[in-house]
């Protein structure tokens, strides 16, 4: 499957953050092909033929990046349109039946799923409900016998507040609308509140995690970077020893020792050549090497 994206929108890295999205291969999905839109569809067929002959349409802000798509099953007459934002994922479903009358053309679509307090019939409900099918859970009645888990109970209430709902659309089928907007927003706002509530306590423990991952990181390289130039300066000392030891002509001559010596240790071109002034300067000063280094030509000029 291809993928196809907006032409003068803002670009944006792919997220990494997809999990929730699973009707697509990874595979698939880093082997498409981008095929630039250069006119913006106007209608839902417009778009959902061009998602079913080219692919995803791909969408990237610095705000937010959108996915739309089409699937098979239950929805398969409808698009389902992913909002990304950082670790944010939600899933919107866009319905051919109400596309017009709710967004009027493909353009305020876009506009809506990008929008931060994008609010729309989402995906979540018919998997709720399919879900609490499968663990066989009563709105009605609660079994006392039954160990219910945290989240089976915020199940029952969900369904719960959906069966509200629809005892509201049989009583005033004709506020459908406003019934669903009312229930679509209350959900929006309550998604809204956890995701703020979960942020709020683990986000700064996520930060101090991120910021002390990073000293580690840090605090290896530097490590590690020590740890080379030790190896280095004693790789260095040795060579200087041996030239002295095998050149007795060259031994008034410290310099020379020094470059024939390090000319072997980091041949030239090779990365820290031009370090040359520096491990010399670290041979003369800095313990243990300065002691095996006085050994050679300090005492041989007594």
């Amino acid at each position: 499957m291809s993928g196809n994206e907006f032409q003068n929108w803002n670009s944006g890295e792919n997220p990494e953050n997809l999990e929730l999205v699973h009707w697509m291969d990874l595979d698939e999905w880093e082997a498409r092909k981008k095929q630039p839109i250069e006119n913006m569809y106007q209608t839902f067929a417009d778009a959902a033929d061009a998602i079913d002959e080219f692919g995803p349409i791909e969408i990237h802000t610095s705000r937010a990046n959108a996915y739309f798509w089409r699937t098979s099953g239950q929805f398969e007459d409808d698009i389902i349109a992913v909002r990304q934002s950082g670790l944010n994922v939600r899933r919107i479903l866009i319905r051919a039946d109400s596309f017009e009358d709710t967004y009027g053309n493909f353009a305020n679509c876009i506009d809506h799923v990008l929008s931060d307090n994008a609010i729309g019939p989402e995906v979540e409900y018919a998997h709720l409900m399919g879900w609490a099918k499968g663990l066989s859970l009563d709105v009605e009645e609660f079994d006392p016998e039954r160990d219910y888990s945290r989240t089976e109970i915020e199940a029952v209430a969900a369904l719960q507040l959906l069966k509200i709902r629809d005892q509201m659309l049989e009583a005033e089928p004709e506020e459908e609308g406003y019934i669903n907007f009312i229930f679509d927003l209350g959900f929006t706002a309550g998604r809204a509140f956890s995701a703020l509530q979960s942020t709020v306590y683990l986000e700064p423990n996520a930060r101090a995690a991120i910021e002390t991952k990073q000293k580690y990181i840090e605090k290896g390289l530097k490590s590690g970077s020590a740890e080379r130039r030790r190896k280095r300066l004693e790789q260095f000392i040795q060579e200087v020893e041996h030239v002295f030891s095998a050149n007795e002509a060259v031994r008034d001559y410290e310099d020379i020792v020094l470059r024939l010596a390090f000319d072997r240790v980091v041949p030239p071109g090779a990365y820290g050549h031009g370090q040359f002034d520096n491990y010399c300067s670290a041979l003369r000063s800095e313990s243990p090497y300065k002691e095996r280094f006085d050994d050679l030509f300090r005492k041989s000029l007594k």
